[in-house]
């Protein structure tokens, strides 16, 4: 099932955790040296996690990932994919039989797959660019992804004579959806092919629950700060046509269906001018088009938006310095958090098919991060399926505590 919510904030988390003082202090390459977990996916059924653990390679001065997959009921993780170079960010097969993943193990980043049990992973493309972002889709007949354009004939010659440099602001390659007939049994990479074309380049997407839409946000180049032109369209799969949907000012993205493909939710600044550093909020619109209408609109924090299941939408925030998920009801538009342990940091969300279960890496000042799994209704009673804090164990470790205070205007301010 997906995984939308990642969390950076683990490292620095991990790090304040390792802060020692006096006997016992771990130096700077055994800190170097733990190894991460990250990645989570849940299978359909619920019944297995498979996520990502990175370690530190000295000789080829890199990070390494490779994919493990626990059983949800515990055990000893066992270890997947096995190469030289990285495999991450694991999709299950909707009918829970294979795992699609993308790696480096050759020159560009191609997506692979490997059934569920183990064995050897074949690759699924041999793009010239590398893949980016993936998705299966409903049915799990085919995968849609997104890649740069190629180099032009000219920009190849010129790269051949001078060497490779880029004219800032004028070299572009957009980025674009493609997609693959997915055939376990085929033993040559798949023919991508391209769905959306035009001078836009596509972020995230989502595909229709019936499988013959997919909606993304595009903004007008890669230029980061571009990032306010973002808007949503919706691409019919099987010939490429475009409809617009959002195009308000500011950025609109992250583009979700609900369960019955008649509305699509996303964040969005809402035409505020000032976006950059104020908050987003949740907008849904109509699939068909029609107005936008904003949902929550008492969260004063960052959401960011992990999935839409029938029982409302799944969304993670931050209260004071604990992570949050919240469920939000689309109708009334209230909301309330899944789980109150003050001090954690979650990160890494996927459900199962029916969204009774999550998998999730977990960890707080005192903890190095974990993964775990738990029922949607009591996220605070999980089950760990991993001990990478044996790492740390002798070691002494820092602690960290939030302080507060109030502004002049009065608001309160927090800090740890």
């Amino acid at each position: 099932m997906r995984s939308r919510l990642q969390a950076p904030v683990f490292l620095l988390a991990a790090c304040a955790a390792l802060s020692g003082q006096e006997s016992k202090v771990p130096t700077f390459e055994q800190i170097i040296e733990l190894k991460r977990p990250g990645g989570v996916a849940l299978s359909p059924d619920g019944s297995q996690v498979a996520f990502t653990v990175s370690e530190s390679n000295w000789e080829d001065n890199a990070y390494e990932t490779e994919i493990f997959l626990a059983s949800s009921g515990g055990g000893a993780p066992i270890q997947l994919t096995r190469a030289k170079k990285s495999s991450s960010a694991p999709a299950w097969s909707p009918d829970g039989g294979w795992l699609a993943f993308v790696s480096d193990r050759t020159d560009k980043r191609q997506l692979y797959l490997i059934h569920a049990r183990g064995g050897e992973a074949r690759a699924l493309t041999n793009v010239d660019e590398g893949v980016s972002g993936f998705n299966w889709s409903p049915d799990g007949k085919s995968i849609a992804f997104t890649m740069t354009e190629t180099k032009s004939d000219a920009h190849k010659e010129r790269d051949k004579k001078f060497g490779e440099f880029e004219v800032v602001d004028q070299d572009w390659r957009m980025t674009h959806l493609h997609v693959i007939d997915v055939d376990p049994n085929a033993t040559e990479p798949a023919k991508p092919r391209r769905v959306t074309k035009g001078t836009f380049t596509v972020g995230s997407f989502d595909w229709s629950p019936d499988g013959r839409s997919i909606a993304f946000d595009h903004r007008i180049d890669p230029n980061l700060a571009n990032g306010g032109t973002a808007d949503i369209s919706v691409v019919n799969v099987s010939d490429g046509a475009v409809r617009k949907l959002v195009t308000q000012d500011g950025p609109d993205s992250g583009p979700i269906w609900s369960p019955d493909g008649t509305r699509i939710v996303f964040t969005s600044a809402m035409g505020n001018p000032s976006f950059f550093y104020t908050n987003n909020r949740i907008a849904v619109v109509p699939a068909d088009g029609g107005s936008v209408r904003t949902l929550g609109e008492s969260f004063d924090e960052q959401a960011s938006l992990i999935d839409w299941a029938p029982s409302g939408i799944f969304f993670a925030g931050l209260e004071n310095i604990s992570s949050r998920i919240y469920r939000l009801d689309p109708s009334s538009g209230t909301f309330a958090p899944l789980n109150v342990t003050v001090g954690s940091t979650i990160g890494g969300f996927a459900f199962n098919r029916d969204f009774t279960k999550a998998a999730f890496t977990s960890g707080d000042a005192k903890s190095f991060p974990e993964i775990h799994v738990a029922a949607t209704s009591n996220l605070d009673g999980s089950r760990r399926l991993t001990s990478f804090g044996d790492q740390i164990k002798g070691w002494t470790v820092g602690t960290r505590e939030m302080v507060s205070w109030k502004s002049t205007d009065g608001a309160a301010i927090e800090g740890v």
